[in-house]
């Protein structure tokens, strides 16, 4: 499923078609594999980050098909980093009950 997501976001890059890539990716490592490939097209690059709460995330699994182990949720947790600025373009973080934050970098000019 990987490999034809891949696929099918290169036949978007080459053709300058913009699109969204849609994924749970945990660790700066695992952004910046995609982040190159987006990038090797001299495509712009925009992370967006949404955090939920523990109890939001807890009724979310919950309410699955088929929930997540306990236990594989823990191994995620000990692996999540936040995205910072310098990985991307853009970057706009979401946090569970909180206003959107602006994008970053700002989209037009502070004057001095």
């Amino acid at each position: 499923m990987i490999a034809a997501a891949r696929e099918q976001a290169r036949e978007y890059l080459r053709a300058g078609t913009s699109f969204a890539w849609n994924a749970t990716n945990l660790t700066a490592s695992l952004r910046a594999q995609l982040l190159e490939l987006f990038r090797s097209y001299r495509a712009r690059t925009h992370l967006v980050y949404c955090e939920a709460t523990a109890a939001q995330q807890h009724e979310r699994n919950r309410a699955r098909r088929d929930p997540v182990p306990a236990a594989v949720i823990r191994r995620m947790l000990e692996r999540w980093t936040v995205p910072d600025p310098t990985e991307a373009h853009e970057l706009t973080i979401h946090t569970a009950g909180a206003p959107v934050l602006p994008a970053w970098p700002p989209t037009h000019e502070i004057p001095m």
